[in-house]
């Protein structure tokens, strides 16, 4: 594996390794959770984003003392990893178990820390994916290579012979 990797080149350097893994701030995670879905459905745990958000100057030393106790390695990942998975009907005629569309509900810390990870990568995005790849990215979507790949074959179709 050591000599495969030898090829690939480095693309998060150490100041984004330490960008990314930096002790995360109140505000920090206050942003975040004003930015969850408020309505979204209830994880494990059996709250709302907004529960939070409505009782944030209540809750929020605890709240943060358990982010900081994730980010710090105190906090152990099996209460934070607990999801209900529930089966959402695709169509009126149910048949059979592939018209359910399975969705996990995750409980708001585990969408906290996750959100202010994701918050985190996206600032290494540009330097981390390439800018031929289409997805990821604000402002691209993979239907662009579509696109391209049409306006590819359409001008080889057309293209006369000879010349150029």
């Amino acid at each position: 594996m050591d000599q495969a990797l030898s090829y690939v080149k480095k693309m998060v350097v150490e100041e984004d390794n330490v960008s990314l893994t930096k002790s995360v701030t109140d505000l920090e995670m206050e942003e975040v959770v004003f930015h969850l879905g408020a309505n979204k459905a209830q994880g494990s745990d059996s709250f709302s984003a907004l529960f939070f958000q409505s009782s944030w100057k209540e809750g929020s030393k605890e709240v943060c003392g358990m982010v900081h106790e994730f980010f710090e390695g105190r906090s152990g990942l099996k209460e934070l990893n607990a999801t209900n998975i529930v089966l959402i009907p695709k169509i009126v005629k149910l048949e059979g178990v592939h018209h359910f569309r399975p969705i996990g509900l995750c409980n708001v810390a585990y969408k906290l820390i996750a959100k202010i990870l994701t918050n985190r990568l996206m600032e290494l995005m540009e330097n981390i994916i390439s800018c031929n790849q289409r997805v990821f990215m604000v402002g691209r979507m993979i239907q662009d290579n579509i696109i391209l790949t049409h306006e590819a074959f359409h001008y080889l179709k057309n293209k006369k012979t000879g010349g150029k």
